[in-house]
């Protein structure tokens, strides 16, 4: 359904998916929209995430104060809430892919939403212990153990669908050229954790 109705009124919507990391949306919002007293923290946003991830839910994280007559609308993909469940104190894991998914979502130690498939058909095995892997997320990648670490791939996540693949997209055979397809690039230098 439409929920509470359509964000007309949206000013720069941007949804932001990297590969195994961040997948993130944000907007701007001014105070006089049509839907401003609908928008808080736990809310669901529906957005598309490019031409294959189509309505993809959001949960609102954070609202700025109004600057301007506009607030900034912060929002976390869905698959984010595998961050607020736990495992089981100690999980024990081994096969392929696909099996160890469905290992992590049986160990889960809440009801979830959460449904998995993967197409790696590498052998791996390890094991999940508290100390090591807070929540469920980290068990999906980001600590040394995790699924990620051991049979490696690209994680596709399709609101509460989370698939494992080999390779998620496909070679276009495009080349990318500073002039011809490529118009600009930025570059980014940061020093705040340099020590000497």
């Amino acid at each position: 359904t439409l929920g509470l109705g359509v964000l007309r009124d949206a000013i720069s919507p941007l949804v932001t998916e990297e590969r195994n990391g961040q997948f993130e949306f944000s907007m701007s919002y001014p105070v006089d929209g049509a839907l401003f007293d609908e928008i808080k923290n736990d809310r669901i946003i529906k957005a598309d995430a490019g031409h294959s991830l189509k309505a993809q839910r959001f949960k609102i994280i954070r609202i700025t104060k109004p600057a301007g007559g506009v607030v900034k609308v912060y929002a976390e993909h869905v698959s984010y809430l595998s961050q607020d469940l736990a495992l089981k104190p100690e999980v024990n894991f081994s096969g392929k892919a696909d099996q160890t998914l469905n290992t992590w979502q049986n160990n889960i130690v809440d009801e979830h939403p959460f449904t998995t498939f993967s197409d790696i058909q590498t052998n791996g095995i390890g094991k999940w212990t508290i100390d090591k892997v807070e929540n469920a997320r980290r068990a999906l990648g980001g600590v040394s153990g995790s699924i990620l670490d051991i049979y490696g791939g690209e994680y596709r996540f399709d609101n509460y669908q989370i698939a494992l693949y080999a390779n998620r997209g496909s070679d276009s055979g495009a080349l990318i050229a500073y002039g011809k397809n490529l118009t600009d690039v930025q570059q980014e230098e940061e020093i705040a954790n340099t020590y000497t």
